[in-house]
């Protein structure tokens, strides 16, 4: 059968992106996501380009999502979450060389869930070097639309920039640039999380420090005064692992508490800190939800 007259729907994709948002986002991270499922003639193109056959190798990324995030140190916690609720067939990155600068990859191939490849026409996969696979593109913000730009104008067109080396370097020189901004800024937030702390602001610091979508930024006095009165349980709410936490708030909390400023800091404490007379200035509703996380 022409693979033309084959009808590939856009849900399998989109419920796919519906999934990942919903982890990401019980972790408050800031991101984007993107999507494309390839068309009939882009799979006819690949499987020639490539050799593909049903004996040999398989097209992997029928369906292709992209995340941007907004830090760079929320990849390998999306990595994270991505590899808790799928199955990895292939992970692909780049090799990092001191001497020498290229863009920062980090895709995943995911096996494709029953009910996501039930949505296709069974004739796909019995007939074509496709897998039930997708591809998951991980990457910063800063560097996400220059990755698609240098993906369709050099990786595809080696041969055209093969005169040119000086300009192949420029491009390289470009994505260090894209790099060093998406350190520079972690560090200046992370430096103001550090004086927030230093200065005793609680609530300012708190916020800084875990950089996440927030419902409200609401800060009870009775916190700030315990903090205020304990400021060794300042330092650990300070100093506690922000990716542990993230991955606490996915993996771990069996209850959905609604992700506001206070109840963030009741969540280090179950998470990391454990101090019980902070636990006991929550709301009883926010108690029991964190209850066995002190046991």
């Amino acid at each position: 059968m022409d693979i033309d007259m084959l009808e590939l729907p856009n849900r399998p994709m989109n419920d796919l992106i519906s999934g990942i948002e919903m982890y990401l986002r019980k972790a408050g991270l800031y991101f984007r996501i993107f999507g494309r499922i390839k068309s009939p003639a882009s799979i006819a193109e690949k499987i020639k380009r490539k050799g593909y056959c049903k004996t040999g190798g398989h097209m992997q990324d029928l369906i292709g999502i992209r995340i941007a995030l907004y830090f760079s140190d929320d990849v390998s916690l999306c990595q994270k979450i991505i590899e808790k609720y799928y199955t990895i067939n292939n992970i692909s990155k780049t090799d990092i060389e001191p001497d020498k600068f290229s863009p920062e990859r980090l895709n995943l191939v995911c096996c494709m869930p029953d009910d996501i490849a039930d949505q296709f026409d069974s004739l796909l996969w019995d007939e074509y070097p496709i897998e039930r696979t997708f591809e998951i593109q991980i990457r910063t913000i800063f560097s996400e639309g220059w990755h698609e730009v240098e993906h369709d104008i050099r990786y595809k067109s080696l041969a055209d920039w093969k005169e040119y080396p000086e300009l192949s370097r420029n491009l390289n020189g470009v994505f260090a640039t894209l790099e060093t901004c998406d350190w520079a800024i972690l560090s200046l937030i992370n430096d103001l999380a550090y004086r927030q702390y230093k200065r005793n602001q609680w609530a300012q610091m708190i916020k800084t420090k875990m950089r996440i979508h927030l419902q409200n930024d609401c800060f009870s006095e009775r916190i700030t005064d315990f903090l205020n009165e304990n400021p060794d349980v300042g330092k650990k709410l300070y100093r506690a692992d922000r990716e542990q936490v993230l991955l606490f708030m996915v993996f771990d909390l069996k209850k959905t508490i609604p992700l506001t400023l206070e109840n963030l800091v009741y969540i280090i404490n179950a998470s990391t800190v454990k101090d019980s007379t902070l636990a006991n200035l929550a709301p009883k509703m926010i108690q029991s939800r964190l209850s066995e996380y002190f046991n």
